[in-house]
């Protein structure tokens, strides 16, 4: 299980996390992990040190290759995305999980391939005939060795290939056949260009066999021909996509009179020959005649014999060099029709001819098997390295002598079984100085698996440099406890030469042992001074800025960890480019990976967050300084970059009317929507909004729909409102019933964790505020929710059994019946089962002074205190405690005083007294002073936890509190300032920064 080092599949390798990370088909977010420490392209046509990628005409960076592959194979990439949503998206774990999906997912795309050839073969040849050939196929050709080893475009070519082959050699063409011939004839193109041939082979033989389905071939056919076509003009500039980038910037010999050289070569050369490294298809040439006598599809034999041809030809003429590999690896593609091809030849042969194909069958086995588990390439590697080429055409020549020299054939090299998957890069380069004697000196740490690394090489603005170590030494303090943390700490020194004054990327190339594939630590900018430098970093310190990101439109969410000696500092603060504190903590806690990394029990990880404020849209630098002891100087952690894509909406100055507030609340509200049309929330640990991390849930989205919709109009919210209520009905799973993260199937279940079990509160608010039109769904969860009401007449929270539960931290009672809940089922009862929600509302009116059902809003009672009025309203008033509606949480006796102005009388509200509008204007300033300040400083605390439960979490939210200024600014104040409150508020749309 080793990791393949080739740049043909890095793209393929990190793109598929990217997309369901990103959504986007450019590598930019993940360019630090594609280009592993090379120089990437800096501007349009360029193709830099890291050669697999090009920059296209936007700017962006995208694979040189063809991206069928990897946008095929992204769905089975959710569960690695679910994970790192889970743990962190650090680029250390991305690029280990990248690692083990892109080996799991060549191997399951190659199985797939080589079962659908057993499939295939028992159309024309017996059982055990069919199993021994696509065996055969499986171990006995580059299917193993390379298409099941790492995400080239082999494998799927092959499965396709595969494919065109199972719906040709059908009875008989139907039209859903013709559009599939037509949809994988074109993919077949698409996917990898030379391929093209193989899939003219295919389309030729669709005229005979499609006969009255052209249409519908073509209509399969032309979809990702035209959206590759798309593709490559949009995001590369050239219809051709990266090649042509290549073309331009690479020169070579592609020679018809090189015919003979190529073909022989691509056949017969020990390095890359076909029919070296799976002699038995040599039984093909030998039994040509054979073939098209036995044969159940002559002409479509006939048809891919000369695809094959042409295709064998096209390489030997333009390029037939296949870099260092195990075989012809151009040539796998083509592999399914020859193996395809092969009962036919059998048929005939005599016992003596079918004891040399099974040995040479076992021959290629052995050859495959030693390739798949012990090839290094070092041979032929170090002869190219000796040849010094200069130039593309010199390189050329080079590969083109060692490809005809035996002692260049991988059979002669020594194997070496490496396994290299498993472990996790930690690391970074931390400071770079100029020395007095004019040297350059570079410090960072490294850790390979939570072990010493085997060596480290230095890479300076994606270019190797004369710089390594194998020397690394402990964390200061802890050289004199061996086993106590291994050693990490590693230091450069190289003359600066021609090394320019100013930045600088700096990363290294590091491996765990002699064998294994180096990995890249993260690139780190840092300038370079034109005179020496005093050390800034202090020996000994540790750290990280694991994430640096904007939510929910106007906060800056940082975390990370940092450590001293192996010990928890006193203060960490963060600052921006511009040298200014945003934020600082002294508190910190135990980070699991670090503990197993460093060996230390010490708490060193830490979370902050800032607001986006007046910062401008773009790239911004946050480097993390930490305070080893009180009073003691600060010193450099870590720094990171994160970016604001759109800056936040301007608070208006003080002293601007209420109607400026309004329109500043509702932008913010846009603003803070993510493009999926949700909000996120946070929560903390404490009953104070300090610290809060950010998560996305059913319930307060759902909440923000409930307080605005009356208001929407007046407000010009709708689109806003629409976008919320189309993603809550997405979270409607196929049993009818809401998870509080929403639908696991959805991509946006990717930020949230787990997979947590339904319950009757989100259930009964999306059914309520965004049903779908669909009552057999709605009577399905209606049916759920009845086996879980109790013999007092009250419903539980979950509606599970208690060994079913996912991802609950369940208090005293596992499945508790609260007043919140009720309430919020009570009234979807009332608009869909009029008999079962007076039964509700019978036995909680009997129940309603019982302080026990106050399970998670004991000290969060704004939702109850909202949700009341409407339930009155509904024919069912609830008499609650007084004492329950209280809260002693600082900072929200402001929201409970907002709610209940709102919920004044109807008289009260259509004509308010001057005293009464004179104190609803008062609250209004008080909260929206200093562009909403109190609303930062302490949002509305919607609810928490089960008080009983292990964990204490507490949930609060912004756009509520917004949602709650709104709708007592339009409902009642909205009358006499309706011309000043409606000038200019536009629906931004889900956009955020």
């Amino acid at each position: 299980m080793r990791s393949i080092g080739a740049g043909d599949n890095y793209p393929a390798r990190y793109l598929p996390l990217s997309l369901w990370k990103n959504a986007s088909l450019d590598l930019n977010p993940v360019a630090d992990l594609v280009a592993q420490g090379r120089r990437l392209p800096s501007k349009p046509g360029e193709i830099g040190e890291a050669g697999w990628v090009v920059r296209g005409t936007q700017g962006h960076l995208v694979s040189l290759y063809p991206i069928v592959t990897p946008l095929l194979v992204a769905p089975l990439y959710l569960p690695a995305a679910l994970y790192l949503s889970h743990r962190d998206w650090a680029p250390a774990h991305v690029d280990s999980v990248a690692r083990i999906m892109e080996k799991l997912v060549a191997a399951l795309v190659a199985s797939a391939s080589v079962m659908l050839m057993y499939l295939l073969l028992l159309r024309q040849c017996s059982d055990r005939l069919a199993l021994g050939l696509a065996l055969a196929y499986a171990f006995g050709t580059s299917t193993w060795v390379i298409s099941s080893q790492a995400l080239w475009m082999h494998g799927v070519a092959q499965l396709l290939v595969t494919c065109a082959l199972w719906i040709a050699t059908s009875e008989r063409c139907t039209p859903r056949r013709a559009w599939a011939y037509g949809l994988v004839c074109g993919l077949i193109a698409c996917n990898r260009q030379p391929d093209t041939w193989l899939a003219l082979g295919f389309a030729a033989y669709a005229l005979v066999w499609a006969r009255g389905h052209y249409r519908l071939f073509l209509a399969g056919a032309l979809p990702p021909a035209l959206l590759t076509l798309a593709y490559n003009l949009w995001w590369v500039g050239s219809y051709m996509g990266g090649y042509y980038v290549y073309v331009v910037n690479h020169s070579t010999d592609a020679s018809w009179l090189g015919l003979p050289e190529g073909v022989l070569a691509l056949l017969f050369s020990p390095v890359y020959g076909l029919l070296v490294f799976s002699p038995f298809l040599l039984l093909l040439p030998l039994r040509g005649l054979a073939i098209w006598r036995e044969s159940r599809w002559p002409l479509l034999a006939m048809v891919l014999v000369v695809a094959v041809v042409l295709q064998i030809l096209f390489y030997a003429a333009a390029h037939w060099i296949q870099g260092i590999s195990w075989g012809s690896r151009f040539l796998t593609d083509m592999l399914p029709i020859l193996v395809w091809l092969l009962p036919p030849a059998l048929l005939g042969l005599s016992g003596w001819g079918r004891r040399a194909f099974t040995l040479a069958v076992a021959a290629a086995v052995v050859a495959e098997a030693i390739g798949a588990f012990g090839y290094t390439g070092q041979a032929h590697a170090a002869y190219i390295e000796r040849q010094g080429a200069s130039t593309v055409a010199e390189s050329f020549a080079a590969q083109k002598r060692a490809a005809w020299q035996l002692q260049n054939s991988p059979f002669l090299g020594r194997p070496k079984w490496v396994h290299d998957l498993g472990w996790l890069l930690q690391g970074g380069v931390e400071q770079v100085r100029l020395s007095n004697d004019d040297q350059v000196v570079v410090e960072g740490w490294a850790l390979a698996g939570g072990h010493t690394p085997y060596d480290l090489h230095l890479l300076v603005d994606g270019q190797a440099w004369p710089a390594a170590t194998s020397q690394f030494v402990p964390p200061k303090g802890q050289d004199t406890e061996p086993g106590r943390a291994p050693a990490s700490r590693w230091l450069l020194t190289f003359p600066r030469g021609s090394l320019a004054v100013g930045e600088h990327a700096f990363s290294a190339l590091v491996r765990a042992s002699a064998d294994t594939q180096p990995r890249v630590l993260p690139t780190a900018v840092h300038s370079l001074s034109a005179t020496p430098q005093a050390v800034v970093m202090l020996p000994g310190t540790h750290g990280s800025i694991d994430t640096a990101r904007v939510i929910a439109g106007d906060v800056v969410d940082v975390a990370g960890w940092a450590l001293v000696d192996a010990q928890t500092p006193a203060q960490v603060e963060v600052l921006l480019d511009s040298g200014q504190v945003q934020a600082s903590s002294s508190a910190f806690f135990t980070r699991p990976d670090v503990v197993q990394s460093l060996g230390t029990l010490n708490a060193a990880g830490w979370r902050l967050s800032f607001p986006v404020g007046a910062l401008a849209a773009g790239k911004h630098r946050l480097r993390a300084l930490v305070t080893p002891v009180s009073g003691a100087p600060t010193y450099l952690a870590a720094s990171a970059e994160f970016e604001v894509t759109r800056p936040a909406p301007v608070a208006p100055p003080k002293g601007s009317p209420l109607s400026e507030a309004a329109r500043y609340a509702a932008q913010m509200l846009a603003y803070r929507q993510q493009e999926g049309g949700y909000w996120l929330t946070e929560h903390t640990q404490a009953a104070v909004f300090s610290q809060p991390a950010p998560e996305l849930n059913i319930f307060a989205n759902a909440q923000v729909i409930d307080i605005l919709a009356p208001v929407a109009a007046a407000a010009a919210m709708q689109p806003m409102l629409e976008r919320t209520r189309y993603f809550l009905q997405q979270q409607i799973e196929s049993t009818g019933l809401v998870r509080y993260h929403g639908n696991p199937a959805l991509p946006t279940h990717g930020s949230l964790g787990c997979k947590i079990t339904p319950d009757a509160d989100d259930t009964a608010l999306v059914w309520r505020l965004a049903p779908l039109d669909d009552s057999a769904l709605q009577d399905k969860a209606l049916a759920t929710l009845r086996q879980f009401r109790r013999s007092d007449g009250l419903y539980q929270t979950w509606l599970a059994r208690r060994e079913d539960y996912e991802c609950i931290d369940p208090g005293k009672d596992p499945n508790p019946v609260d007043i919140g809940i009720q309430i919020n089922v009570l009234r979807w009862l009332y608009q869909v089962q009029s008999p079962a929600a007076q039964a509700l509302c019978q036995a909680l009116q009997q129940r309603a002074g019982d302080v026990g059902l106050w399970v998670y809003y004991r000290r969060a009672p704004a939702v109850v205190r909202w949700s009341r009025d409407g339930l009155q309203r509904s024919g069912c008033p609830l008499p609650l405690p007084e004492a329950s509606l209280r809260t002693s949480v600082p900072g929200q006796q402001r929201w409970l005083e907002l709610i209940d102005r709102i919920h004044q009388s109807p008289a009260q509200r259509s004509q308010p007294s001057p005293a009464q509008r004179a104190a609803d204007t008062q609250l209004l300033a008080s909260l929206a002073a200093d562009g909403f300040a109190a609303l930062r400083q302490d949002p509305v605390l919607f609810y928490h936890n089960d008080l009983t439960a292990t964990v204490s979490r507490y949930y609060w939210s912004q756009e509520m509190a917004y949602a709650l200024w709104l709708r007592l600014y339009y409902e009642i104040l909205g009358q006499a300032q309706t011309g000043a409150v409606r000038s200019g508020n536009e629906d931004q749309g889900g956009l955020h920064g």
